[in-house]
């Protein structure tokens, strides 16, 4: 261990400095703190086990890609549709058609199967209330104007 002010060889585990009587209690102190955050700083390597910096993205002697296991983590954890969810979307998609349109097309651009059911099933329904906004205007059309005219 050398001594911060004057640079001279000391023991380790002394107080002060023999030759200029700088304490190095201090300096021990700032030694072990950057040892340690030295060490939080890397990590080991899931596959081989190895010393491995935190920025790394692969590891430099394996070759474990860590950014494909994020991803699939974040694959995994993304929520699915709750019962009581299908239902506001359907009744939504039955009662204003262009907002089951949309719904229905967003959630079928999705990459899960739910997701694509669910949105299939708003597309359908926003096309069935097209279909009984029609019908049910003709319908009035017919009642207030008279069949025959």
């Amino acid at each position: 261990m050398r001594c911060p002010r004057c640079g001279k060889e000391v023991q380790e585990g002394v107080g002060f400095c023999q030759w200029c009587g700088t304490s190095l209690v201090q300096s021990a102190f700032k030694t072990h703190s950057d040892d340690r955050i030295e060490s939080n700083q890397r990590r080991y390597c899931v596959s081989c086990g190895r010393t491995i910096s935190w920025g790394a993205n692969v590891c430099p002697y394996c070759g474990h890609d860590y950014r494909t296991q994020a991803a699939t983590q974040y694959a995994q954890t993304q929520p699915e549709i709750t019962e009581g969810l299908k239902i506001v979307f359907y009744v939504l998609s039955l009662l204003i058609w262009i907002v089951g349109i949309i719904i229905g097309l967003f959630l079928y651009t999705r990459p899960d199967p739910e997701s694509q059911r669910v949105g299939k099933m708003c597309i359908i329904l926003g096309c069935v209330s097209i279909l009984i906004s029609i019908i049910l205007s003709v319908v009035l059309y017919i009642m207030i104007l008279g069949f025959g005219g």
